[in-house]
């Protein structure tokens, strides 16, 4: 086992949408930083597959930082922010936040669904990147509380239709 980051960020709102590109301007902490260097110096090293996961609960940053994290490891070893693979990437992840994300009591931009995020890494550079997504909420399509809204991308849907077509 190797380095373990704590995410502990008591319900911080980032007041948009949270996706690859949102988070550019944002500095990477340096703990953060220096586990996608450790990951790549250790896959480089030994060959090994490395792992990096993001743990806590509901509101911690799991998924800000995950962000933070692909896009270090892109600046190191994917050719950058501008590649094709990144840019691929962020518009993967960024439909997948419609469909996996809604409010809850807690969290306006709670993640419903869980991910693994796969990066492969060859000889120091991005070779391939691959999501695997499961559903952690499948309820709340027919049912949500009161309190809570249903996925984003049945608002972001409705928000572009006609006032005609949203009557019918």
């Amino acid at each position: 086992m190797g380095p373990i980051l704590v995410l502990m960020n008591p319900f911080n709102t980032i007041c948009n949408p949270l996706t690859l590109t949102s988070t550019a301007n944002i500095a990477t902490p340096l703990p953060v930083s220096k586990i996608v260097q450790e990951a790549l110096r250790q896959q480089g090293e030994t060959g090994y597959p490395q792992a990096i996961i993001l743990s806590g609960l509901s509101g911690s940053g799991k998924t800000h930082t995950s962000m933070l994290v692909l896009r270090t490891l892109f600046e190191l070893a994917g050719g950058g922010t501008e590649s094709d693979a990144f840019k691929h990437l962020t518009a993967s992840i960024t439909v997948l936040r419609s469909l996996g994300t809604a409010t809850t009591v807690s969290n306006v931009e709670s993640s419903r669904i869980g991910q693994f995020i796969e990066v492969q890494v060859t000889d120091g550079t991005v070779y391939r990147t691959k999501v695997h997504c499961y559903f952690l909420d499948q309820n709340r399509v027919v049912k949500t509380s009161p309190l809570e809204k249903n996925y984003h991308i049945f608002y972001q849907m409705l928000a572009g239709l006609t006032s005609e077509e949203r009557s019918k």
